[in-house]
């Protein structure tokens, strides 16, 4: 594709109700643990199969393997199931279908590149003599859509929606997501941005903005992934009618809570909003550098009682969240807990303990 020029240095990717992943397929020819496709020979190095963990989106978690944007790149990290660690055996990385192409990126990653559209095996195979310690079935899409949403810097505990704006004169992190023609989630971990309002990129698909008062009510962002070039537009507001408080959570002393807010204009949220966080009650706010999301404060609880957090933004506008501080409180899940980290090649699917 025509990539865009002068583009600042990219950064590479490393991030409620049950959770359909958007992830390309793993079945294959595997039924039992560690069972040699037909027609492959099999490495003994790796008896349980291998795991694959593909770019992950900046919007959601844990998509997996996502498909690949046609003309477009993902990097994908290979994880040893003996013992979930990456991988350390050499390896030459084979492809099945044309539309693919496959390069070693490091001692435990691969590069897949997207020719066309297209699906066949990603094949990890022992350089001395081809035998296969496992593949993984991908599938190369066209970008039939891109759009502009709050990553999940922004939005955490929810996901941002369609209809959504960035605050006037304050940094919004953006993510770019790719969709093909079904909707299905697309990854070009090469992805380039530019913007008169890009502060900084942030991972492969999110750059931090800052959009200026008074210069209109959208931000242009250029994007460029796959073999596309395209302008995503960033709606921006310098209003706020309403803010909401998390609700009320129970935890146990020393136990640590997230309490988290949002803002609205009307009926539209407002993500990169600067909020004032003031806390009362049995509770210390965490330091900045501990702090993960824009819109949510972390605390840890010091004794019992009710931990009250206000958060206060606009022209007087307030909300409150609760923690109950018992000695009895149950805990909260921790985060990530209930996502899967990766898709699972062919020879790890029917023995995976998920351990």
């Amino acid at each position: 594709m025509t990539r865009l020029l002068g583009i600042a240095s990219r950064v590479g990717g490393v991030g409620v109700a049950a959770l359909a992943l958007a992830a390309s397929t793993t079945e294959g020819d595997r039924s039992t643990g560690g069972r040699c496709p037909a027609g492959e020979q099999c490495a003994n190095e790796t008896p349980e199969g291998l795991a694959f963990e593909g770019a992950q989106v900046s919007w959601f978690i844990g998509n997996g393997v996502a498909n690949t944007a046609v003309g477009g790149v993902q990097t994908i990290a290979i994880i040893d199931r003996v013992d979930n660690q990456p991988m350390t055996w050499p390896f030459t990385p084979k492809v099945t279908s044309s539309a693919h192409a496959a390069a070693v990126a490091d001692s435990s990653s691969v590069s897949l590149s997207a020719l066309s559209a297209g699906s066949g095996h990603l094949r990890i195979t022992r350089v001395a003599d081809g035998y296969l310690f496992d593949r993984l079935l991908v599938e190369s899409r066209a970008i039939a859509r891109m759009q502009a949403r709050p990553s999940l810097t922004e939005s955490w505990p929810g996901f941002g929606t369609d209809s959504w704006a960035a605050y006037a004169d304050s940094t919004v992190d953006v993510a770019i997501a790719l969709y093909d023609a079904d909707g299905g989630w697309l990854v070009d971990d090469s992805m380039e941005i530019a913007s008169s309002a890009l502060v900084r990129r942030t991972t492969w698909d999110a750059a931090e903005i800052h959009p200026l008062p008074g210069t209109g009510s959208t931000v242009d962002l250029l994007v460029g992934a796959g073999d596309r070039n395209e302008t995503v537009q960033v709606s921006v507001t310098d209003r706020l009618t309403q803010l909401t408080g998390g609700g009320n959570q129970q935890r146990g002393v020393n136990d640590r809570a997230e309490v988290c807010f949002a803002a609205y204009d009307g009926s539209i949220r407002v993500f990169g909003v600067p909020f004032n966080f003031v806390v009362t009650g049995p509770g210390v706010a965490l330091a900045p550098f501990e702090q993960d999301h824009r819109s949510c404060l972390e605390v840890r609880a010091t004794g019992l009682g009710t931990i009250v957090v206000t958060a206060s933004a606009g022209n007087g506008l307030s909300a409150t969240g609760t923690v109950e501080v018992t000695s009895t409180a149950t805990r909260a899940r921790p985060r990530g807990s209930w996502v899967a980290r990766f898709d699972l090649g062919e020879r790890a699917l029917a023995d995976d303990t998920g351990e």
